[in-house]
């Protein structure tokens, strides 16, 4: 058993139907979620298969398990359900929903965002639907509501409907809208307790399943969150309704940091202190060593690569380097590459999967699982070696799905040899693990000679480094991805870059933030809005960026006065900065 401090210990032994506790950064969330699991298979008597635990990123709720698989018995550990949301909602989706939604749920794709988009946009423009019709597809996945009778994209809606029927497919957003349809078939087996990590991140739809769910099954709830670290209220996380349901909770604060040194904890309590809306606690840093905090203006990009290798102590030490925007980012890791500093740019993941080769060649994974995606299908066409005369024929014919007739339209032989051996893919590819299938794409894909191998290489890597055993166990892992799970924090991972939104729940030794300035932090949407909650949410942004440093700190600002193409811009040092020196910081050096 962990040891808890008494304020841990309280809300870890709390008997409250709804409980929360507000967790400051560092303070042990994931120590308490663990140790209040324990707490109720252990004194409670609860079963593990009765107990929900429900994270906001992957990477957190793998450390999760790895706690429990430590602090429990093994065969306990494996009747728990512990993952994100959306991890969960897509779970009970493939357990339960094969009746209620007339899906087959063995060959179900996900569609992320990027296909989305871009079969939504094509529809729109076949029906000519207004372009409100973004708009309203955002609000069903974010409240459930989708367009009336009369609503002028009410075609737009029943086609797009029937599109996802046929194609065998739902997206990412319908997941949890989804769960909500099946919660009458999840309360069939006993739910007793529901436990949420980073409750402050979720958004409406998310906050309406717990309640719906809590409603049906009876559960306790135990929730932990930072209204202070809530970023994300520009995809619907609103930190007042936090505020909200805390009202019907017992209310449990954690005020001690276990990962910063005292400078970063004063200059960081002194920063939020400016906002107003709060769940009020005060941080004291539990080290008593002192750490280095720095406070430098007037830094360029070329400075801020050099400065990270000299703290980095050449990239043994974890480091990184936090912005509020990509741009600045590129431009340090442009000067990393020049200076020979090793360093890894966290946005490179996300570059490959939004690349053409990355969605033809998972196109061409999704169809070994679902041969009635006929979205998949035109992605891989080209992959496949399907002229635009033959894939129109194909789309003609209504006997069956497109990919289909074609698979059956193959005669293998010395004539056919390249088709013949797709079809051979197809006709076993989905039995495959993961990494002999990208093996196996490799080999084809060279043989096609469509796609250049390294860049193919490339795209697969997820596939190649993917730890389970299945293709459908794949397909679901990187449709709910995040970017956290492609950092690494320890020293032989050199200079991590990113910016402050990857960052969240993640810490290093050392940390350097970059282009505080009037701008950038806060932003320059949140300054035109002229409203206070945005200036409060660029705070809270700066505020998860302090506390992802454990001894060494360093805030830059960019220069005040810049000039480019014959012209000077004004770039004042950040408000947040100087409230921060408001707190005669010790060891600040401004």
């Amino acid at each position: 058993m962990e040891i808890l401090d008494l304020q841990q210990a309280a809300a870890v032994r709390s008997n409250s139907r709804f409980t929360m506790v507000s967790a400051g950064a560092g303070a042990g969330k994931t120590r308490v979620l663990t140790e209040r699991i324990a707490y109720l298979i252990e004194k409670r008597k609860v079963s593990p298969s009765e107990i929900l635990a429900v994270t906001f990123t992957r990477k957190a709720a793998t450390e999760m398990a790895r706690r429990l698989r430590e602090r429990l018995r093994a065969g306990l550990v494996a009747n728990l359900r512990v993952g994100t949301m959306h991890a969960v909602a897509l779970r009970y989706i493939r357990q339960l929903g094969a009746g209620e939604l007339k899906l087959r749920m063995n060959q179900l794709t996900v569609y992320n965002q990027w296909e989305t988009d871009f079969l939504s946009k094509d529809l729109a423009k076949s029906v000519k639907a207004q372009s409100s019709y973004r708009a309203e597809l955002e609000r069903y996945w974010d409240t459930g509501e989708h367009p009336k009778e009369d609503s002028p994209n009410f075609r737009f809606w029943e086609i797009w409907r029937a599109i996802l029927r046929r194609n065998n497919a739902m997206t990412y957003g319908d997941l949890i809208l989804t769960a909500i349809e099946l919660i009458p078939e999840i309360t069939r087996a006993p739910l007793s307790h529901v436990l949420v990590d980073e409750a402050q991140d979720l958004n409406h739809i998310q906050w309406r399943f717990l309640d719906l769910l809590l409603q049906a099954s009876g559960a306790e709830f135990f929730c932990v969150g930072d209204i202070d670290q809530a970023i994300y209220e520009w995809r619907g996380a609103l930190p007042l309704r936090m505020l909200t349901v805390a009202e019907k909770c017992e209310v449990h604060t954690l005020e001690n940091n276990y990962r910063s040194t005292p400078a970063i904890v004063v200059g960081a309590n002194q920063l939020i202190e400016h906002n107003e809306n709060r769940i009020p606690k005060t941080m004291h840093a539990y080290k008593t060593e002192c750490g280095k905090y720095f406070l430098v203006d007037g830094i360029d990009s070329k400075s801020a690569a050099l400065l990270a290798n000299k703290i980095s102590d050449q990239g043994r030490i974890p480091t990184a380097v936090l912005s509020r925007t990509h741009v600045l980012l590129a431009k340090i890791s442009k000067e990393m590459t020049e200076l020979n500093i090793p360093h890894h740019h966290c946005s490179g993941d996300g570059r490959i999967m939004e690349s053409e080769t990355f969605r033809r060649l998972h196109a061409i994974c999704k169809l070994l699982l679902n041969p009635y995606d006929d979205f998949s299908f035109t992605l891989a066409r080209e992959v496949l070696g399907i002229e635009n005369s033959e894939y129109l024929r194909l789309l003609t014919q209504t006997e069956q799905t497109p990919f289909l007739a074609w698979l059956e339209s193959i005669r293998p032989g010395p004539a056919d040899e390249r088709r013949g051996m797709w079809k051979a893919f197809f006709q076993v590819g989905h039995k495959w693990t993961p990494q002999a299938l990208a093996g196996s794409l490799l080999d084809l894909v060279e043989m096609q000679g469509s796609i250049d191998l390294d860049t193919a290489e490339r795209a697969l890597k997820f596939l190649l480094a993917y730890q389970g055993s299945t293709l459908q166990g794949y397909l679901d892992w990187i449709a709910t991805y995040d970017l956290q799970e492609a950092v690494e924090t320890e020293s032989d991972a050199g200079i991590q870059l990113m910016t402050v939104h990857a960052a969240k729940g993640l810490e290093w030794d050392n940390v350097i933030l970059v282009g505080w300035n009037e701008g950038i932090l806060p932003s320059r949407q949140a300054l035109d809005s002229g409203l206070a909650s945005r200036l409060e949410e660029e705070r809270r942004i700066a505020y998860v960026a302090m506390t992802r440093a454990r001894d060494t700190l360093v805030i830059t600002s960019r220069p005040t006065v810049t000039e480019a193409k014959g012209r000077t811009y004004l770039n004042p040092v950040s408000r947040f900065i100087d409230e921060i020196r408001l707190a005669e910081t010790p060891n600040a050096v401004a």
